[in-house]
């Protein structure tokens, strides 16, 4: 067992924050969970350049890297896998280039009409993003109201349009991507050899966290304690 335990380094969906990982489970006595903070975007900024910010969260050393992204978080790591030498990034609920955004959203960019999305009006309709994000059960509900409510309007509508206007079409190696079958944010046949596929909506981190549990030690597992 190392002296120090090697972290595998986790960013939150869109406007989230550790909550999203909250039912993901790691051996302690193996592995340190760390979730990366947002910081509050420049003017402007593109993802690419976000991520070299965000990046400076994960020290610079010589031991292996496991990334793990929910959704708009999938691109993040997408683009610091990019900068970092990552062992493992892993990707839920997300896109791996810029050729898997849906249509809708690419049209919402080229028109700009996300700029006119009413994002504090949809605070106040939890059917709605109940909907969106597929939350079924009473406790996926609850985490995502509280998560919804905490979320960042100005952050969210920033995002938005580095999420339309993102460029990139190389996907990078050892990658692994989780996905759902009933995913309304990023359908499923827009996504192009996802590896592992589960039942349910765009919030399978909380749906499926004991499998995708599993899925993150065994990947951790390969890296930093190879047999």
């Amino acid at each position: 067992m190392p002296a120090t335990l090697p972290a595998i380094y986790f960013i939150p969906g869109l406007g989230a924050d550790a909550r999203m990982y909250q039912l993901v489970q790691l051996d302690s006595h193996k592995f340190k969970k760390s979730v990366l903070t947002w910081l509050p975007p420049r003017k402007n900024e593109s993802l690419a350049a976000y991520a070299q910010r965000m990046a400076a969260q994960i020290p610079e050393h010589h031991q292996p890297i496991v990334l793990v992204g929910v959704s708009f978080g999938g691109m993040l790591a997408v683009e610091i896998s990019k900068i970092r030498p990552v062992a493992r990034t892993i990707l839920i609920s997300s896109i791996k280039t810029s050729q898997e955004l849906p249509h809708y959203l690419q049209i919402l960019g080229k028109l700009n009409l996300h700029h006119y999305l009413p994002l504090h009006w949809a605070k106040k309709l939890p059917w709605l993003y109940h909907w969106i994000f597929g939350a079924t059960t009473f406790t996926e509900k609850k985490m995502l109201r509280e998560i919804i409510q905490d979320t960042d309007v100005a952050f969210v509508k920033w995002a938005l349009t580095a999420i339309v206007n993102w460029q990139s079409q190389d996907q990078v190696p050892g990658l692994l991507h989780v996905h759902s079958n009933q995913d309304k944010i990023f359908p499923l046949p827009y996504i192009k050899d996802p590896a592992v596929v589960y039942s349910g909506g765009h919030l399978v981190i909380f749906s499926a966290a004991l499998e995708i549990s599993r899925l993150i030690t065994q990947a951790a597992n390969q890296i930093f304690y190879p047999e």
